[in-house]
């Protein structure tokens, strides 16, 4: 049996954590691995019961000495990565002996959320979770030897039974999509100007996820267009949106950290 320790800067549920868990799910259904995990930062209780219902076993401690003793006890350590400093503190910190996997789920060539060469140079395995991140300097520049042994590409996993089984439902309006988070560090910073300009009757832009949504509905109201959108906050139950939907619309900033993107996914395996 192999053991694999997690180590995640908060388990939410946020795209790096539900590709944590999907990944987890699956590889212990196809072989022998046990999946352990730890969250530097307490956990949400959301997340939390959705990693143990796909048999993840959660280590409760934010205490460094528990967390190395745990690190002792496993064959792989897999940091999941985003820059943030809870995450750094542990990764500069004087770490037992270990075979370190890094699973980078950024874009990683836009500050903050840079991968440096640093980061790739200390961990044993460096796994960008998408071709576009591969190809980028940082893992194209080692010696072809060095990038062979240690450099892969892993697709952050959308768990699709989430959206399995999907069947359109009949429903009022044209409805475009957006789900994933409503920040302008991923979502164009035009959203709700672009969304207002599309002349279509009956066009309503259906938004889910939390952030700036509040400030995206002042951007409507100011330019009387607040019927054209249909902000619904965070939703777990992404199926019973995707079936109601006509056209995703994903409209990204330039630079952007998104990554692999399970929404994305989702959508796209549902039809």
């Amino acid at each position: 049996m192999i053991k694999v320790l997690h180590i995640i800067d908060w388990l939410c549920l946020g795209g790096a954590a539900r590709g944590m868990i999907a990944t987890s799910k699956y590889s212990s259904r196809l072989g022998q691995f046990e999946h352990y995990l730890v969250s530097l930062k307490p956990p949400d209780w959301m997340a939390l019961e959705l990693a143990e219902q796909s048999g993840m076993k959660f280590i409760n401690t934010l205490d460094q000495t528990e967390i190395f003793e745990a690190i002792k006890t496993v064959d792989i350590v897999q940091v999941h990565y985003w820059n943030n400093p809870k995450l750094f503190e542990f990764l500069r910190s004087p770490l037992p002996e270990t075979r370190l996997l890094i699973w980078f789920h950024v874009a990683g060539e836009y500050p903050p959320q840079v991968i440096t060469k640093e980061l790739v140079d200390y961990a044993d395995f460096a796994i960008p979770c998408n071709p576009y991140s591969y190809e980028l300097p940082v893992f194209q520049s080692l010696p072809d030897a060095v990038r062979i042994e240690k450099i892969g590409m892993v697709y952050d996993a959308a768990d699709f039974e989430r959206v399995a089984n999907i069947q359109p439902k009949p429903h009022q309006n044209f409805n475009v999509g957006y789900i994933g988070s409503v920040s302008f560090s991923k979502m164009h910073q035009d959203y709700v100007a672009m969304s207002a300009a599309v002349n279509l009757p009956d066009v309503r832009f259906v938004v889910c996820g939390g952030g700036v949504e509040d400030y995206l509905k002042q951007q409507a109201e100011k330019i009387n267009a607040s019927e054209k959108f249909d902000f619904r906050g965070f939703v777990e139950d992404i199926a019973s949106v995707i079936e109601t939907l006509d056209i995703y619309g994903y409209p990204l900033c330039e630079d952007t950290y998104a990554a692999a993107e399970l929404n994305l996914q989702e959508v796209m395996y549902a039809g």
